[in-house]
């Protein structure tokens, strides 16, 4: 395939023709994207942890702003998820930043607050899944497939399993931390392939817009809920 005929697949909302070369560049971009900000927010868990970054969050105002914080991601969710369908991957950018201050700030908060490492061992596996897709989606010696992205994921997760197991003594915390982000891992992964594969989705996504799905991996949760309501109503 040219770069022409791929260029007008790149106009296109996924579906089963889509090839695989445009599949794996609109991953590898999407994964980037989630990498750069779990990087921001792994770094902002580490911030209680120093002198200044103590001493403000033992204020008040730190729980005034978690509360802020709280409201600005309701409220930019709500704005997101009723308007998905008319933002473009161009204007969805200020809500990317948005977000991601917000769930940095209030995982910190969270950290503090609980004394807890409980988020910073949940980042560490969720910032070795993208790196670890990112990669394989980069590199041309491994065929990219649905089953291959599946096997580098858990891959990379018992690295950081293990690494974790030495470092730490609590070994079941590890292990309780291990199998919380593998839930988070399953759903990542298989929401990305149905966001690919599944046309009858209540948001398509464009093969260029690796911004907005990125964003689409976070609002889908909340389509899981209507779901399982069905799902429970049909069976009584």
């Amino acid at each position: 395939m040219n770069s022409s005929e791929l260029l007008q697949h790149n106009l296109n909302y996924f579906n089963e023709s889509t090839p695989v070369k445009v599949v794996q560049t609109f991953i590898k971009n999407m994964y980037l994207s989630l990498l750069t900000r779990t990087l921001f927010i792994q770094f902002s868990l580490y911030i209680p942890y120093t002198d200044y970054g103590g001493l403000f969050f033992n204020s008040l105002l730190s729980g005034g702003l978690f509360v802020i914080f709280i409201y600005l991601l309701i409220i930019s969710t709500a704005l997101l998820y009723s308007n998905f369908e008319s933002i473009s991957n161009y204007d969805i950018k200020p809500y990317s930043y948005l977000m991601t201050g917000c769930f940095s700030y209030i995982f910190t908060y969270l950290t503090y607050y609980y004394h807890t490492q409980f988020y910073i061992l949940n980042i560490h596996f969720l910032f070795t899944l993208f790196l670890s897709i990112f990669i394989f989606t980069n590199q041309t010696s491994i065929t990219y497939t649905y089953n291959n992205l599946i096997k580098i994921s858990f891959t990379s997760q018992l690295l950081v399993f293990f690494i974790l197991s030495l470092l730490y003594n609590d070994f079941q915390y590890v292990l309780f931390t291990y199998l919380t982000s593998s839930l988070t891992q399953l759903y990542i992964i298989y929401n990305t392939e149905n966001m690919i594969k599944n046309e009858s989705r209540r948001f398509k996504i464009k093969t260029d817009e690796y911004l907005s799905g990125s964003i689409l991996l976070y609002l889908d949760l909340f389509t899981i809920y209507p779901c399982i309501k069905r799902m429970f109503t049909e069976i009584i």
